[in-house]
């Protein structure tokens, strides 16, 4: 993003977004043809895990007829299966941390907006260059989650309501980004999801991330940006230019990706 006399790298990062999920959409739909083809064994296979969970029938039993029904399936496309859920966690992870990054970016590079290019609260046109000054490496030594709340209600001195969302998702959010990037050993027994990302997202260690996760980081990002234009009054358009900051590359992208990630729950990942 070329400002009058900074660059900021906002604009790369969220066209990431867009690539990510796209090739999260790819991934899924390639996944999704690959069940739809062995639908059968497959329902079949988790009819009988279901069984060996509620303990209905004893292991051995379920992994023999496992192995049997697992016969009728192709070796080298249950390996394709198996190879695109793990190419599609991790398509899903970058766009979940390219999505952090972005909330990031965003902040800081509007920060520079109000109070280096347009002079936001006047305190430059009043003669205040050295409370400006102050006030800039002041924000710019907070944390992220700071700097959206500190910059939220530079207009009314009302800021996010952390209590609903999007700062709920926000902080969620954060929450998995700084587990993964300052990963550390847990305890096994430790609830991440439901205690420290309110359901939205799965166990960094065992769990698996999809399109929905990557969705989910998205309109988190989105609606950070929106809330706070909201907040300060600034209107979005007139601060992104020509340029397309959001995660998605048009409406109707955005509709496949959620039409995607419906199919995706309701054949493979609600099961």
């Amino acid at each position: 993003m070329l400002f009058f006399e900074r660059k900021s790298a906002l604009v790369r990062l969220s066209d990431c977004i867009k690539i990510g999920l796209q090739e999260c959409n790819i991934e899924v739909k390639n996944l999704l043809a690959l069940h739809l083809k062995h639908a059968g064994p497959l329902a079949e296979m988790r009819r009988i895990a279901r069984m060996t969970l509620s303990e209905e029938i004893p292991y051995d039993k379920a992994e023999e007829q496992m192995r049997r029904i697992n016969q009728a399936i192709p070796e080298n496309e249950a390996i394709e299966a198996v190879v695109s859920q793990g190419a599609l966690h991790a398509k899903s992870l970058s766009v979940v941390l390219n999505c952090c990054f972005c909330i990031e970016s965003y902040i800081n590079s509007l920060a520079f907006h109000l109070f280096q290019e347009t002079d936001f609260l006047g305190l430059i046109r009043d003669g205040h260059d050295v409370t400006a000054e102050i006030l800039i490496e002041a924000i710019d030594k907070m944390s992220t989650q700071s700097k959206w709340e500190t910059i939220g209600k530079l207009k009314k001195g009302v800021s996010f309501d952390k209590s609903k969302n999007p700062f709920q998702d926000f902080r969620a959010l954060f929450n998995f980004r700084n587990d993964v990037v300052h990963d550390k050993t847990v305890e096994y027994k430790e609830d991440r999801p439901r205690h420290r990302y309110g359901g939205k997202l799965p166990d960094p260690v065992l769990g698996f991330l999809d399109l929905s996760h990557a969705l989910f980081a998205a309109n988190t990002y989105w609606n950070m940006v929106k809330e706070v234009h909201r907040l300060i009054g600034l209107d979005i358009e007139s601060y992104h230019r020509h340029y397309n900051l959001s995660p998605w590359l048009s409406d109707e992208f955005r509709s496949e990706l959620e039409k995607t990630a419906e199919q995706y729950r309701q054949i493979i990942g609600n099961k």
